[in-house]
């Protein structure tokens, strides 16, 4: 059984890669690439489902899955998981990494596979070896900003609770003109993105 998976996954991905050649064909060729692009689009799913599929056939004595405490905080692993490529472990039973949807590229966290269903997508997990530079935030988003001045701001609690509501960090002023909006933690982005972690 899983010889056959591994075949037809072999199948699929050969196939995917044919797929692409022709869509690159028909761009230079200004033809319409809608359907190969559904296409591909189908295959690039059944490589998932498949991939999934065999990382359950594989004996668990023989699957790269390390548990939660033997999992390095900052190294860097190549997952099989539901959207990421590789990530890296936060020491908080995730894995951050690069996400793509709709052809957006963005930070996001899966989990380690003994937090159980519907959770713990991630299903492999090998070691690279490599560590994240101490000098990079190891999170998704640093911090909040005002959308506005790009000034770091914080929540103190709602005005009508007595609170400050919004306020700058840097100077305690609070104010109903902030815009809060998370903070992209582009250093470890880009680093992901030296390292091949982004999606196919």
């Amino acid at each position: 059984m899983l010889e056959e998976r591994q075949k037809e996954r072999d199948a699929v991905a050969a196939d995917y890669a044919a797929i692409g050649v022709e869509i690159a064909k028909a761009k230079l060729a200004s033809e319409p690439t809608e359907v190969l692009i559904e296409q591909a689009a189908e295959l690039k799913e059944r490589l998932k489902d498949l991939d999934e599929l065999i990382s359950h056939l594989i004996p668990k004595e023989e699957r790269p899955r390390p548990k939660i405490e033997d999992c390095i905080l900052r190294r860097l692993y190549k997952l099989k998981c539901r959207n990421l490529k590789m990530g890296i472990y936060d020491g908080k039973q995730g894995f951050i990494g690069i996400r793509s949807k709709f052809a957006s590229r963005f930070l996001d966290t899966e989990y380690h596979w003994d937090q159980g269903p519907p959770y713990g997508t991630v299903h492999t997990a090998i070691d690279t070896g490599v560590d994240l530079p101490a000098h990079i935030s190891l999170c998704e988003a640093p911090g909040t900003v005002d959308q506005t001045t790009d000034r770091w701001v914080e929540f103190d609690k709602p005005i009508a609770d007595g609170g400050r509501g919004w306020y700058y960090a840097d100077t305690g002023e609070a104010s109903a003109d902030i815009v809060p909006v998370g903070k992209t933690n582009t250093a470890l982005f880009d680093w992901l993105v030296e390292q091949g972690a982004v999606p196919d």
